[in-house]
């Protein structure tokens, strides 16, 4: 399990760095802190920009950030760019709506080969992808 490698989403960060734990919040944080006691946990740009997006001034979100900055960084090359359009045209044709930033999400794990963690089940609609779902 040391040579596994997990993409932890936004929701998942999210719900990690929450103020206000509930037993949902409590279920991730100890999943989370697993994972990276055991294995390798990486960040890509769109999760970090999503979450910086969302966070405030606090010490506690300044804190958040500084822990995730720290995270390895999966980069992205044109080609999975131009996977996530093929996924989202694919996606909306078949009738689901689905953002882009989670199509570019799923074309970077599954073009790596790595487990996305995640709770938003729009990531159910990617075949390919590997996915730990903390639902």
């Amino acid at each position: 399990m040391k040579d596994d490698i997990f993409l932890v989403d936004t929701n998942i960060w999210i719900e990690y760095f929450r103020r206000n734990p509930t037993h949902k919040n409590l279920k991730i944080i100890k999943a989370i802190n697993e994972l990276e006691k055991n294995c390798k946990v990486i960040i890509c740009g769109i999760i970090l920009a999503e979450f910086i997006q969302g966070l405030g001034k606090s010490y506690k979100e300044l804190s958040a950030r500084q822990i995730l900055e720290n995270h390895e960084f999966l980069s992205s090359s044109k080609e999975i760019y131009i996977l996530a359009g093929e996924f989202s045209r694919n996606l909306v044709e078949k009738g689901f709506k689905t953002p882009l930033s989670d199509c570019l999400i799923a074309a970077q794990a599954i073009s790596y080969g790595i487990v996305l963690v995640s709770n938003d089940p729009h990531f159910k609609r990617f075949k390919e992808l590997k996915l730990k779902f903390l639902g």
